[in-house]
């Protein structure tokens, strides 16, 4: 950080780090931050709506929703159960709470 004249600093590797560099962050705490990819694209995907819109033009995406497969079994344990109608004609008789 020296070299550069630099207070903080911010270093983004797409392929990650040497075994050095996790070290050096853990010593320099509250100057230097590493991210790797992971960690890059969660901050875009995270602070998207916030990007000033001439870097959304270069980097265009949108959001969608995709139901997970696991959600499927959620909705089946959140359905009601049916009620069950009887002939009686009495509705204090029917095991219905409102």
């Amino acid at each position: 950080m020296k070299k550069v004249s630099a207070d903080q600093g911010l270093f983004v590797s797409w392929d990650g780090f040497n075994a050095k560099m996790p070290a050096e962050e853990r010593e320099q705490f509250f100057t230097i931050r590493l991210w790797d990819s992971g960690k890059l694209i969660k901050a875009i995907l995270d602070n998207y709506e916030a990007i000033l819109p001439e870097i959304q033009a270069g980097l265009p995406l949108k959001r969608i929703w995709v139901l997970v497969q696991d959600a499927a079994e959620w909705f089946e344990e959140c359905e009601p159960d049916p009620i069950e109608l009887t002939a009686s004609s009495d509705p204090a008789e029917l095991d219905i709470e409102f």
